[in-house]
């Protein structure tokens, strides 16, 4: 993929460091997913042959599942508190990740 926009290969999330995983086609037809995220491994699974935005929206989303489980938010939880821990996680997250902030900028120029 030279000269193309990648995925980071890691993200620090909250105090923990999460490698990203590209996978290939072959991965998103066999499992059925754009994305995983497999909590005790520490581990993103992103299928990144697609479309950029595509990949872009699966990172993202992956990333927000990490922060549900990092801030134990719950079925249940009131709509404010939701937002706010999602808010101060995402932050923390581009703040320590300038890699993924770069990644993102580019892919939406």
């Amino acid at each position: 993929m030279r000269g193309r926009t990648q995925l980071p290969t890691s993200l620090r999330i909250g105090p923990y460091d999460w490698r990203i995983k590209h996978q290939g086609i072959e991965w998103r037809q066999s499992t059925e997913k754009h994305g995983e995220t497999v909590y005790d491994a520490l581990l993103l699974n992103v299928c990144t042959e697609e479309n950029k935005y595509q990949v872009l929206d699966t990172g993202v989303h992956e990333v927000l599942h990490t922060l549900y489980d990092l801030y134990h938010l719950e079925k249940g939880d009131e709509e404010e508190r939701v937002v706010a821990c999602l808010a101060s996680g995402l932050v923390q997250v581009l703040r320590d990740n300038p890699a993924f902030l770069k990644y993102i900028n580019e892919v939406c120029k």
